[in-house]
C-alpha cells in the first residue's frame, strides 16, 4: 500500500497530543528527511527517544532538531508535553521524569512542530549487585577504589542506588563511605557493597612491602605530610544546565553553594573563567562543574585519559589568559569531567592553563589563598605543537589533583612543568595521574613567594605516571621529572618517573636541593622528603642532592634536611636516548641528615659512579646501606680521598655504610662491600628493593 507521507505526518502530530504508540504505529515504512532539509509544507520530524529516570532532567534542545533551525532561522520556541504526569518540560525545553511510563515532547513554532518522544524509567527493585575495583593487588598505605552496579530482576540497572561499604577485616584493609580502599597490612579482604539489603564484594588482596630496618644511627627520619581526602560532594541546591552558547561566566558568578553546573559533553566554552568567592565554605556546600556525562566517564579512582575526551565539555584559552583561574580567597570548587585546553591556532608563549591561587604580588596573605579545589578526572593539555609553560599552577590551599591526564606542558628555551607550586601552602594531594611535562614535570619552589614565609608543604604524590615522551627529545626542553627548592613534608611513594636526559640540565629523574631563587626568599628550605616504592627509569642520572644550590649566593632558611630514598627500583640509566650525567647517586654542599638504604639502582650502559661526592663535606649524617647498585666505572668516588670507602672521609656527623652490594667485578676499597656478577646475584643475596612489594605499589600506573 502507497503511503501518503504527508498526511500521515500532520496525523502523527495530532496523535502526539494522545499516546506515543498512536504516533508509532502511523509512521510509514521510510527514513524520513531530517528536518533541516524540511520546507514550510512539511511539519513533523519525530527524534530518537529519550529515556530518563524518575526525577531526572534532560535538556531537549540537544536532541531536537526544530530547536536547531530555530536557532538559525530565530524563531521563538514552544514546548508542552502530551502527558504531564508522566514527563514535564519548562519554556526553555528542559523535560523532568514524574512517573514512569512513556508520553512525547513538543516542540513547535508558527511553522514547524518536532515531536520528542520520552521514556520514563519508575524506581526498580534492588536484585543484585556487583562490586568492581581499579585495582585488586595493593600495598599497605595504598589506595584503589571500589564501585558498585545495582541491577533489578531483569539485569536493567537501577540509578540513583546509594551504597554502603564495609571492609571484612579492618586490619588488612579499611574502605570508605565513597569506596576508597587504603590497605593496612598483608592479607586478603572481602570489600562488601550494600544497597536495599542486596550485596555484592570485591576481593582486595594487600601485599606486604618490605621496610628496611632503622638505619644504625640516631639521626632524624622524615616527617610525614598531613595528607587530605575528599568525597564527592552531594547537590543540595540547584542544577544548572547550561548550553552551548550560554554565558558560562555569568553561571559561575550566580551559582551558590550546594548548585551543580553541568556542561554539555562536545561543547567549547571559549575565553578564561574565573572560579569566584562565595559566602561560607565548602562546610556549607560544595560548586561542582560536572560533564551531562559523566556516568559514561570512568568512577572515581580509575584515571581518564584523551580517549574520554568526547565525554567532556572544553574550556578554551584562546589567549594567553588562563582556560580556569581562581579568584582571591574563592574556596569549595569541584571540577569533574571537563576537558581543559589551549586553542592550538594560538602561537603566542601560555603562561599558565589553570592556574589555583596567584603566584605574584596580588597574593600576599594567607587570607587570600584559594582552597578546597579539586580537579577530578580533568584532561588538560597544551597543543601538539604550541609552546605552554605550565598546565597547572598550584598556589593554593588544601588542593586536590586527582585521576587526571596533564598532557604537551612544553616549550622550547624555557622552564615548563605539568604541576608547580611556589606561592600556596598546601595541602596537596596528587593522586593518580599521568603528568607528562618536560622542563620539570614536577616542581616545587622556583619562584620567590609572595606570601612571608610561606614553604608550600604537607604534599602527597602517589600513584601518577610521571613521564617525558622520548619524542619530544631535541623539540622541547628537557630538565628533570622531580625538583625542590622550598618545599617540606613531602610523600612521594608507588610511582613510575620516566624519561629524562640532558638538556637544560644533566639529566637527573629527581633534583633535590634549596634556593632562594631571585633573593626575596631568605626563609626558603627543603625538608621532611620521603621517597619511597617508586620505579624510576630512563634517565641520563638518578638522584642529584645538594644541600643549596652552588651557584646561588642569596641566603636561605636552612640546608636540605631529612631525605629519605628507600625501596625503589631505578633502572635504564644512561642509555639508549637517555644519557645524562651517569651517576646512581650524586651528593653535595653539605645536604643533612640523608638516609638511602634498600634500593636497587642499575644502569646496563656507561655508569661513571654509583655514587659521587661532589663536595666536603657532602652530608652531615648520612647512611647508604642495603643496596644494589651497578658498579659502573669509578663506583663510590670523591675527587678529595679517591676510590672506595675511603670517601666516606667526605661526610660528617654521623656516617653509616654497610651491606652494600654492587654489581661488577671485584674492587679493592671496599672491606665492607659484597660483589656480584649480575643483577639476579645480587637480588639472591635479599639486599636491594622488595621487587614484587615495588611492583604492589605501582600495579596499573603506567597509562602513556
Amino acid at each position: 500500500m502507497k503511503h501518503d507521507v504527508r498526511a500521515l505526518r500532520i496525523a502523527c502530530t495530532m496523535a502526539a497530543l494522545g499516546t506515543l504508540a498512536a504516533c508509532d504505529a502511523m509512521q510509514p515504512p521510510t527514513v524520513r528527511e531530517p528536518l533541516l532539509d524540511f520546507d514550510a509544507s512539511q511539519v513533523v520530524v519525530v527524534s530518537p527517544t529519550q529515556t530518563l529516570s524518575v526525577g531526572d532532567s534532560r535538556d531537549l534542545n540537544a536532541v531536537s532538531k526544530l530547536s536547531k533551525v530555530a536557532a538559525k532561522e530565530g524563531w521563538v520556541v514552544n514546548w508542552k508535553s502530551a502527558a504531564g504526569t508522566v514527563v514535564s518540560v519548562s519554556a526553555r525545553g528542559v523535560a523532568t521524569g514524574r512517573s514512569g511510563g512513556s508520553a512525547a515532547v513538543i516542540a513547535y513554532t508558527t511553522k514547524h512542530t518536532d515531536t520528542i518522544p520520552v521514556k520514563v524509567i519508575a524506581s526498580q527493585t534492588v536484585a543484585s549487585v556487583t562490586v568492581a575495583a581499579g585495582v585488586t593487588t595493593i600495598a599497605p598505605g595504598a589506595t584503589t577504589t571500589v564501585t558498585a552496579v545495582a541491577r533489578d530482576a531483569g539485569g536493567a540497572i537501577v540509578p540513583g542506588v546509594a551504597f554502603s561499604f564495609a571492609s571484612s577485616n579492618s586490619a588488612v584493609a579499611t574502605v570508605t563511605a565513597a569506596g576508597l580502599v587504603t590497605g593496612v597490612a598483608a592479607g586478603t579482604v572481602a570489600i562488601k557493597a550494600t544497597a536495599s539489603g542486596v550485596s555484592g564484594q570485591v576481593s582486595i588482596t594487600v601485599q606486604s612491602v618490605i621496610t628496611s630496618p632503622p638505619p644504625s644511627s640516631s639521626f632524624a627520619l622524615p616527617a610525614l605530610p598531613q595528607t587530605i581526602s575528599v568525597s564527592y560532594p552531594q547537590v543540595t541546591g540547584k542544577s544548572w544546565l547550561v548550553k552551548a552558547g550560554d554565558n558560562l561566566q555569568s553561571i559561575l558568578n550566580q551559582a551558590q553553594r550546594g548548585d551543580e553546573i553541568v556542561l554539555p559533553a562536545g561543547a567549547t566554552f571559549t575565553g578564561s573563567f574565573v572560579l569566584p568567592a562565595k559566602s561560607g565554605t565548602s562546610a556549607n556546600g560544595w560548586i561542582v562543574i560536572r560533564s551531562d556525562r559523566q556516568s559514561s566517564l570512568p568512577p572515581r579512582g580509575t584515571r581518564v585519559t584523551p580517549a574520554h575526551a568526547a565525554l567532556m565539555p572544553k574550556l578554551m584559552a584562546n589567549t594567553v589568559a588562563p582556560a580556569l583561574m581562581t579568584a582571591a580567597a574563592t574556596s569549595g570548587w569541584w571540577i569533574s569531567g571537563v576537558e581543559m585546553l589551549v586553542d592550538p591556532r594560538l602561537t603566542a608563549i601560555h603562561y599558565g592553563l589553570v592556574t589555583l591561587g596567584e603566584g605574584s604580588s596580588k597574593q600576599t596573605s594567607l587570607s587570600s589563598v584559594p582552597f578546597d579545589l579539586v580537579l577530578d578526572r580533568t584532561y588538560i593539555h597544551g597543543a601538539t605543537n604550541g609552546q605552554l609553560i605550565r598546565c597547572v599552577a598550584l598556589n593554593s590551599a588544601r588542593t586536590v589533583i586527582e585521576d587526571s591526564y596533564l598532557q604537551d606542558c612544553h616549550a622550547k628555551g624555557y622552564d615548563t612543568q605539568a604541576i608547580a607550586g611556589w606561592n600556596g601552602p598546601g595541602p596537596y594531594r596528587i593522586v593518580n595521574n599521568t603528568l607528562a611535562g618536560a622542563g620539570e614535570n614536577i616542581m616545587f619552589g622556583g619562584g620567590d613567594p609572595g606570601i612571608p614565609n610561606l614553604v608550600p608543604g604537607d604534599i602527597e604524590i602517589r600513584r601518577n605516571y610521571v613521564y617525558t615522551p622520548a619524542g619530544w627529545k631535541g623539540v622541547w626542553t628537557k630538565k628533570n621529572l622531580f625538583e625542590t627548592k622550598n618545599v617540606q613534608r613531602v610523600l612521594i611513594e608507588g610511582n613510575v618517573f620516566d624519561g629524562s636526559w640532558q638538556d637544560g640540565q644533566v639529566g637527573y629523574a629527581f633534583v633535590l636541593k634549596v634556593a632562594n631563587q631571585s633573593g626575596a626568599c631568605t626563609w626558603c628550605t627543603a625538608t621532611d622528603i620521603t621517597i619511597r616504592n617508586n620505579i624510576i627509569r630512563n634517565a641520563g642520572a638518578g638522584f642529584g642532592i645538594t644541600g643549596r644550590e652552588g651557584s646561588n649566593t642569596y641566603p636561605i632558611g636552612g640546608l636540605l634536611n631529612r631525605l629519605l630514598i628507600e625501596q625503589n627500583i631505578v633502572e635504564n640509566i644512561n642509555t639508549g636516548i637517555y644519557t645524562g650525567d651517569a651517576r646512581l647517586v650524586s651528593i653535595m654542599q653539605n645536604a643533612q641528615n640523608v638516609t638511602i638504604r634498600s634500593n636497587t639502582m642499575t644502569a646496563p650502559g656507561a655508569l661513571n659512579q654509583f655514587v659521587n661526592v661532589a663536595s666536603v663535606p657532602a652530608a652531615t649524617n648520612f647512611a647508604y646501606e642495603n643496596n644494589l647498585v651497578s658498579y659502573g666505572q669509578y663506583g663510590f668516588f670523591s675527587s678529595w680521598y679517591g676510590i672506595g670507602e675511603s670517601s666516606l672521609k667526605a661526610f660528617s656527623g654521623t656516617v653509616v655504610w654497610k651491606n652494600v652490594v654492587m654489581i661488577g667485578a671485584f674492587q679493592s676499597g671496599y672491606p665492607n662491600g659484597t660483589f656480584v656478577s649480575s643483577l639476579s646475584a645480587g637480588q639472591s643475596t635479599g639486599k636491594g628493593a622488595n621487587t614484587a612489594g615495588v611492583l604492589a605499589a605501582t600495579q596499573g600506573i603506567i597509562i602513556p
